[in-house]
């Protein structure tokens, strides 16, 4: 977004990461709309988006729409791309009944057999089409590096599968393609591990989910998350399917904000004022936020951020 005023006031630089989650990811979508069409925005400037998997997708979309500092774009990007990813047809529909039904039949120890997408090629066609759904809402050849830092920038996470590399595809420094999302949504037991220049990659779950510490080389004074895998929960699973529903949503957390310690090294600063040393990004991802202090970490050579009591409530409009 070229502005960086509202009105002679200065406006708060934020930055939204968007953790992964499959296509419970939709409600992701549901969230930005709200967030990115919403007046109050007018008082912030979005410095960067990130995310993981299904949250890559929804990050991709957004920023896309800023690059022409189109907040209503992004919304219709949004609704169009989870629109074209429903199921309409009598085959995609039945599809979807079998997988419920399969699904509650593991609570009775009952199993559908596996397939290795390697022996499929029902993965290869997945993955084909995801990657078509992309192209019809975002044109990828318009897409190069912003190595001037001209937009916001745009994080994806993947992780490469041979080295066990986290890899945080940044906009800055890498062309954003339909392959770099699809490298992270590809989960293993579904597609193939997704080969680019430098590494074959698996869904960004198991890596930052979202990525986050790069995040603060855009110098926010915010960071919004959002998070669509619950922290806690009131009862104890007990089912097979309450199990892996809870194993899921643990695994997906492996970034959490606030709680997480982030530690960010020193590079030459961001353009437009990097996070530096004293500076406070607030992090936000619901009631009970925190503000997050930034200062310098020693034996780190850089900038880490510690948590502290809740100073920053959930802004009204996002309620």
């Amino acid at each position: 977004m070229a502005a960086a005023s509202n009105g002679g006031k200065r406006q708060r630089r934020v930055v939204i990461a968007c953790q992964g989650g499959g296509s419970h990811t939709a409600f992701t979508a549901g969230v930005l709309k709200r967030l990115l069409g919403a007046d109050e925005l007018a008082g912030f400037q979005v410095a960067g988006l990130s995310g993981t998997s299904g949250g890559a997708v929804c990050a991709l979309l957004a920023w896309y729409a800023l690059l022409d500092d189109d907040l209503v774009g992004a919304g219709r990007l949004l609704d169009r791309f989870w629109a074209d990813n429903s199921a309409r047809g009598p085959a995609e529909m039945l599809v979807n009944t079998w997988i419920q039904w399969a699904s509650g039949w593991q609570d009775f120890g009952v199993t559908a057999p596996a397939v290795s997408p390697y022996h499929s090629p029902a993965s290869v066609m997945a993955a084909d089409q995801f990657c078509q759904m992309l192209g019809r809402q975002v044109d990828f050849g318009r897409i190069q590096v912003d190595s001037a830092g001209k937009h916001p920038v745009l994080l994806i996470g993947a992780v490469d599968v041979l080295s066990g590399r986290f890899r945080t595809f940044s906009s800055r420094r890498d062309r954003i393609t339909a392959g770099t999302v699809l490298a992270s949504a590809a989960i293993p037991n579904l597609l193939r591990a997704v080969k680019l220049e430098d590494g074959m990659y698996w869904d960004g779950l198991f890596s930052q989910n979202p990525p986050v510490r790069e995040l603060l080389d855009a110098g926010p004074d915010e960071l919004w998350v959002i998070q669509i895998n619950p922290r806690q929960r009131d009862t104890e699973p007990t089912t097979l399917a309450e199990i892996a529903d809870r194993r899921n949503e643990l695994s997906g957390n492996l970034v959490a904000i606030p709680g997480a310690r982030l530690h960010r090294e020193d590079r030459p600063a961001a353009r437009n004022g990097a996070a530096g040393r004293g500076r406070k990004v607030q992090a936000g991802r619901g009631p009970g936020d925190r503000a997050v202090p930034l200062r310098p970490s020693p034996g780190l050579g850089g900038v880490q951020a510690e948590p502290r009591p809740a100073v920053h409530p959930e802004p009204d409009f996002t309620r």
